[in-house]
Order: structure tokens, then sequence, then C-alpha cells
């Protein structure tokens, strides 16, 4: 066996950075009892760079916001009367922020991109085909004869998966859009059916208006005709489904586990924001909501308190103070601003354009989503998710100034 220096070994590992801290980022957001070997997992990765390169990450145009979300998260688990809770959710944190820089340090080739835009792609398939089984939709009486025949087995949250959904769903659509390659769009059309369907099973009606405004964004990168026609062949397709059930969820809330209508949604934000109010420079510590809530309001708290404030905004406050929801708000529209000046400034190809593009539509989905759920905040399983396509954007931009300083340097050798 030949001999392997460390140099070697560490440069091996930097090839293969994203297989690793992917088992990482798992770990680590599922549960408290595996977080600790996901974060160190994550931790071994982050020295290993610093060997093989000389520097922890490449720099990004968020790196401060980053730091600053760090240290309200430090400060959450300070003040937070749920060590445990709290623990799990800045673990997701930690676990999202890695993921991030992760992305940004191995993609650094379209090739690479188009390999993270692929495997989300499968994901997203995998979710929508798991969603009839782990959601409680056979006990609201839709389409009885199917349903006795899909094996049930979970009971997850459809708003938990609806917020998941929403921001995969770019990504086969991005596939559908892909110029000169059939079979690309056939695939992509087949995964975004069975994306939509899914989504269309969990009753979010938030979700939906998301999935609308992340078409509506695709469309416009292939064409502004498409921006109007998608959305139209959205709600066409919801309705062919469910056609007496899509009217029924816009008034009545659906049943399983969710929030009980409009009602009570804006009372737990009424609460939440109060609650912001007693303490906005540190919050409450992390995923805390429940139990704050019944110590500010126990006269007419429910025998079962919302786990979360059902509101991005709301939440990251309550969550890492005010200042930690203002540096997560300016770290994604750094990202935007400088993803889209990238889609303009320099001549992509045609990956990074569609990485461009996917980004941005999935975290406007994320956002227009977060108005009325928190379910891909470090509250939910699905925290790595933002982070995941944050990572994408930036790698995007990455790559486009390198393509500007290469051309830089052929202009000035030009010159000479």
């Amino acid at each position: 066996m030949p001999n392997i220096s460390l140099k070697q070994l560490v440069a091996w590992i930097s090839r293969h950075e994203l297989w690793p801290t992917a088992v990482g980022v798992l770990l680590a957001t599922l549960s408290l009892r595996f977080a600790p070997w996901g974060l160190a997992i994550l931790a071994a990765l982050w020295l290993s760079r610093r060997l093989g390169t000389g520097h922890w990450s490449i720099s990004t145009p968020v790196d401060w916001p980053v730091g600053v979300l760090v240290v309200m998260g430090g400060v959450a688990w300070l003040v937070t009367v749920d060590r445990a809770a709290t623990a799990l959710a800045l673990s997701r944190l930690l676990a999202g922020l890695a993921l991030m820089y992760g992305i940004v340090n191995w993609a650094k080739t379209s090739a690479r991109l188009l390999l993270i835009l692929w495997g989300t792609t499968m994901c997203a398939l995998l979710l929508a085909v798991a969603t009839p089984m782990v959601i409680p939709w056979q006990r609201a009486g839709y389409i009885p004869a199917v349903a006795t025949r899909i094996p049930h087995l979970g009971n997850l949250n459809p708003n938990m998966v609806a917020g998941a959904l929403v921001m995969l769903v770019p990504f086969p659509l991005a596939l559908v859009l892909h110029p000169g390659r059939s079979l690309w769009r056939a695939l992509g059309a087949c995964v975004s059916l069975l994306v939509l369907g899914a989504l269309a099973l969990t009753k979010s009606r938030g979700a939906w208006l998301a999935a609308i405004t992340a078409t509506c964004i695709m469309g416009a990168s292939h064409s502004l005709r498409l921006m109007w026609l998608l959305p139209t062949l959205l709600l066409l397709a919801s309705a062919s489904i469910w056609p007496g059930q899509i009217l029924a969820a816009l008034t009545v809330s659906p049943q399983g586990g969710t929030i009980a209508g409009w009602n009570l949604r804006v009372e737990i934000w009424h609460r939440a924001y109060h609650i912001i109010l007693t303490r906005p420079l540190t919050g409450y510590g992390a995923d805390t909501y429940q139990h704050i809530a019944r110590i500010f309001f126990p006269a007419n708290s429910p025998a079962s308190p919302m786990p979360h404030a059902h509101n991005l905004y709301l939440q990251a406050a309550l969550d890492v103070g005010v200042p930690g929801l203002i540096s997560f708000l300016v770290l994604v529209a750094r990202t935007v601003q400088h993803s889209t000046r990238a889609l303009h400034g320099y001549p992509l190809d045609t990956v990074l354009r569609s990485a461009a593009w996917v980004g941005c539509a999935s975290l406007t989905a994320m956002l227009v989503h977060g108005l009325v759920d928190a379910t891909t905040w470090i509250v939910g399983w699905g925290a790595p998710l933002p982070w995941l396509v944050i990572g994408l954007l930036l790698a995007v931009v990455y790559q486009a100034r390198q393509i500007a300083h290469s051309q830089e340097i052929i202009a000035d050798v030009f010159a000479l």
C-alpha cells in the first residue's frame, strides 16, 4: 500500500468535500442525539480545508452578516429557557452555514454546479413521491379509492413538507426550460408535475402562492410570455386534481395537524410580536416560542401550544433577536444582489445562468412562504435548504468573478 502524505489526504478530502458535508448536515439537523457527531464531521472538514489550502474558506460577500448571525446564536444559547430545543436549533444553524461554505468551496466548476442541480432535483423527486405516504391527507377524504392503496408511513405536518417542496420547485423547472436538451426537458417536466402534485396534496395555501411566485421567476428566465403561462398551468393542474377542494382550501382550514384557520394564525403572530417587544435585542432563545407563549399568555394558551410563530421573520426575531433577523435578511439580500449582478454583468454559460435563476426563484419562494410559516428556518427539518440555495448562488458569484478575472488577464496580454 503506497504511503499517503497528510497533504495528499487533505487534497483528496477537499475534492470530495460535499459528500461528508451532506452526511454531517443530515446528522446535525434531524436529531439532538446525533447532532454532536454531525457537527464534529463538519468541524473536521473545516480543519482539513485550513490544512490543505491555508485558509478556512473562500471569501464571500456575506461573511460579515454570517458573523453577526453566529454571534446572535451564541447570545440565544445564553438566554434560552430550553437548552435542548435551542441546542438542536443552533445545531441546524451551524450545519446550514457549514453547508453553504462547503458548496462555495467545492463547486468551483460548472460541472459541479450541474451536479448539485441534478442532485437537488432528484431530492425533489424523492420528497414528492414520499409526500402522500408521510402526511395525513388520506383522513381528509381526498380520492378515497387511491388513498387506500398508498401506504401511510408517517404523520408529518403538511405545512412542513410544503415548505421544503416549494423551495425545490425551481430545480426541475430549470430542466424544463433548459435549451436544446429534449431528454432533460422531459425529465424535468415529469418531476415538476410530481412536485406540484405533492404540493397540492399538502393544501398549504401559502406554499401555493410561493410556488406561483417561483414559477413566474423561472418563466421570466426563459421568456416573458412563459412568465404568465406557467402560473396559469400550475393553477389549472391543481384544479384538475381536486376541483372542489381548491375553493374549500381557501376558506376552510385543513385537518390533520395543521394550523386551524386564519384567525388563529393572526393570534399567533400577535403574541409573537408582543413577545419580541419585551426583548428585541436578544430574543428568548432559539425554538422556545411555545414555552414563552405559555408564560406571557397563561390564561388563554391552548392545551397544545403552537411550536413556532408560523412566520419566518417573527420566528427569527424570537430566536436570535432583531439583530439576528436583520443579519439574515441582509445575507439573503446580498446573495441575490451579487448573483443578479453576475447574471447581467458577465457572460455566463448555461449552467451558471440556470443556477442563478433557480437560486433567486427558490429564495423568493422561501421569503413569500415565510409570511405564513417558518418551516425552513432553524425550527424545522427543512432548515438546510435555504443554506444550500445560498451556497449555490455564492458559487455562481465566485465563478463569475473568476471568469471576469481571466478575461482581464487576457485583455492585458493582448494590450501588451
